[in-house]
């Protein structure tokens, strides 16, 4: 009986040149967003444009109207980021974050792109229209983006290491991860569930 697998022809190499293939730098198109991002989580505030530049997706900070927060397009498989330049700087770390989120968790349904509200809601109406976007999914972006600026290890160490005491010192902390006191209050719940 012959098998349906094809063959394998070309075996990885031994030795010296495996270890030197391992030691490569992978380009954006061959390393993941996840492994994009964890090589920035080191230390706070998490550099939320260098993972959106490194994973080769254009970034820009440009007045929109008020009531949006950003958007992800996507023009000849090309991805662009764009936040409200007229938003707080934390709205638009946690902005940036939130569209990585749709780019990591739902590139097969951008489109041309999606355009979030205010509340991070995708806009039904406009050039980016998007009614594949479904509530579940903008929970998911803010998910992404709350894990990825506010890592539960990092916050804990940081805690530690400037001998922070919550709630006392959530301001001091929110400086520190550049987020709103609001989204890191919410982390700092998730923070303690996770002690018990």
């Amino acid at each position: 009986m012959l098998s349906t697998r094809p063959r394998q022809i070309f075996k990885r190499p031994m030795g010296i040149e495996s270890r030197r293939l391992t030691k490569e730098k992978k380009s954006p198109e061959m390393e993941s967003p996840f492994e994009v991002a964890a090589r920035n989580m080191a230390s706070a505030p998490i550099p939320v444009e260098k993972i959106i530049a490194e994973l080769g997706i254009n970034y820009a900070e440009e007045q929109l109207p008020d009531e949006d927060s950003g958007m992800i397009t996507r023009v000849n498989n090309v991805y662009a980021i764009v936040v409200n330049k007229g938003h707080p700087k934390v709205r638009r770390r946690f902005t940036a974050a939130h569209e990585l989120g749709h780019y990591v968790y739902h590139r097969d349904l951008i489109g041309d792109g999606i355009v979030d509200d205010a509340a991070y809601r995708s806009s039904t109406s406009g050039r980016y229209a998007n009614s594949r976007i479904k509530p579940w999914h903008e929970a998911q972006a803010n998910k992404f983006a709350v894990s990825l600026l506010m890592p539960l290890n990092l916050l804990r160490k940081t805690i530690t290491n400037f001998h922070l005491e919550m709630p006392r010192d959530v301001s001091d902390l929110a400086k520190i991860f550049q987020v709103s006191e609001q989204a890191l209050r919410i982390r700092l719940e998730a923070l303690n569930r996770s002690r018990n």
